[in-house]
């Protein structure tokens, strides 16, 4: 059965670029097993050496966390589409905020989709967004119409967040949500 497993920006460069990988597999974690055996540079960005998924590396089998699935035995169908979303934990420092500031409204909280601010997205180093929640970090990469979006997962964990802020920092990009 085929399913469709999106790369993130920081790990395209050991998949000859790619960011979407199409895989035969019947459970996620067979999946996964493939695209390291396609790409075996991704093998120590994914797995740890015991043979897990590493801590930092969070992946979404059609927008739900496998986590709070059945993990790497997660039963996969055709069409099914699988991310892998790194994310960075540790404290960051904010230099100078952005002037965008906006409360959590229904787009955000319902469907994950935010717009981020052109201007700010010319000045980053990269084309992608460090979004932080609860002093976590994920990456994504705004699509053409510099929209990025949210799996239910995270959704869920901005729930009780009213507002949202973008920054500029040391040319990244970061949308922190938090309460006011």
């Amino acid at each position: 059965m085929a399913v469709k497993v999106y790369l993130p920006t920081p790990l395209r460069q050991y998949a000859d670029g790619r960011d979407m990988v199409e895989l035969d597999g019947s459970t996620v974690g067979e999946v996964l097993n493939k695209l390291v055996s396609r790409y075996t540079a991704l093998q120590k960005h994914l797995f740890n050496e015991n043979g897990a998924i590493r801590s930092f590396v969070n992946v979404f089998v059609n927008n739900e966390d496998i986590r709070f699935l059945e993990g790497v035995n997660t039963k996969l169908k055709d069409g099914d589409v699988v991310y892998i979303i790194p994310s960075i934990a540790g404290g960051l420092s904010i230099a100078a905020p952005a002037a965008i500031s906006k409360k959590l409204g229904r787009t955000v909280k319902q469907h994950g989709r935010i717009t981020v601010p052109a201007k700010l997205l010319k000045k980053a180093k990269k084309n992608e967004v460090t979004v932080i929640i609860d002093d976590v970090k994920y990456l994504f990469e705004p699509d053409r119409y510099n929209r990025i979006y949210l799996p239910p997962a995270l959704r869920e964990k901005i729930a009780h967040l009213s507002s949202f802020e973008f920054t500029l920092s040391d040319g990244e990009l970061i949308l922190r949500f938090r309460r006011f």
